[in-house]
């Protein structure tokens, strides 16, 4: 019997690492409340009662529900996690036979505005991989990268080779949050910042950097037009709407503007506010001022495989 998981050691991402959530997924197997039957419903609906039936007798009657409702539009509908497997190209399939919509993607832990800003700041429209390893100067917008978000294990790895794993260069590490969380008790510095305006801060630092860098305006992209005018974004108005003091944000862009190369990352609370999407577009403008885009200790987006494309293949 199993007695306790561990990752696999060849594995590119976590080099063998597991996050607490991984440790204890040996619960599902173990836990006492498991579910180890179908279960199917007693009296009405909302009492609560189930009772235990074999799986033969479970799918022949989600067999017999599907082929009953057959041919008909919009009488069938698929709840799942996000993803991109063969696994989601045979659902997708499976639905267009019932002539049913797309699946409908949820995911409790899922970051859906990153991507989106991504999509949109980029063409491409999934989450970032940070070379956080060969970065020099960190500037972290909120996101938990040694706690819960996104791949905690690796990034941890990757937060240890940029302090430790290059002689006589130590990655320096800001961050900016309304909270001290676990990353920013990490960090060389916090910098406490009043919730939703991590996108004007990172404008405003957007600016400094161009005019700190002797940047000519042909340096500021379509991404960057699109987002508004960065000299709206006054070291005043700044300091008025995050708390931030002016002198404070100014030395920031300084040093983001010294240290290549340099890497903003966002995560977690800063995109779950209505404005999510501006303060991560924002933060997308600020790494192309920085030049942070596909080069190392910056940014990149990891090639996809086209899993439809495959499935359609004839064997």
């Amino acid at each position: 019997a199993a007695k306790k998981l561990e990752g696999n050691p060849d594995n590119p991402v976590n080099r063998g690492g597991l996050c607490a959530r991984g440790q204890a997924a040996i619960q599902v197997t173990y836990h006492p409340d498991r579910i180890t039957h179908p279960l199917k419903r007693k009296g009405n609906r909302g009492d609560g009662n189930y009772e235990a039936i074999t799986w033969e007798a479970a799918i022949a009657e989600v067999v017999a529900t599907l082929n009953g409702i057959a041919g008909s539009a919009n009488s069938l509908a698929f709840l799942g996690r996000p993803g991109s497997s063969h696994r989601d190209a045979l659902i997708a399939q499976f639905l267009s036979r019932f002539g049913a919509p797309p699946a409908i993607q949820y995911e409790l832990f899922g970051d859906p505005v990153l991507p989106q800003a991504n999509g949109l700041s980029f063409g491409i429209r999934q989450l970032p991989t940070f070379d956080l390893a060969n970065t020099r100067y960190l500037l972290n917008f909120g996101a938990d990268l040694l706690g819960t978000w996104n791949s905690p294990v690796s990034q941890a790895r990757a937060y240890g080779e940029m302090r430790q794993g290059r002689a006589g260069i130590r990655g320096h590490f800001v961050q900016v949050e309304s909270r001290l969380s676990q990353t920013a008790a990490s960090a060389d510095e916090f910098v406490p910042i009043r919730p939703g305006t991590e996108g004007i801060l990172a404008l405003r630092l957007a600016q400094a950097v161009l005019q700190h860098a002797g940047a000519q305006g042909a340096s500021q992209t379509a991404l960057v037009k699109s987002v508004g005018g960065l000299n709206d974004y006054t070291p005043a108005l700044v300091e008025k709407e995050t708390g931030i003091p002016a002198a404070r944000v100014e030395r920031l862009a300084r040093e983001l503007a010294e240290r290549s190369p340099a890497l903003a990352v966002i995560g977690g609370a800063p995109l779950a506010y209505t404005n999510g999407l501006f303060n991560a577009i924002a933060v997308n403008t600020l790494n192309v001022v920085l030049g942070s885009v596909g080069r190392a200790g910056g940014l990149a987006f990891t090639p996809q495989m086209n899993v439809a494309a495959v499935d359609a293949r004839p064997i």
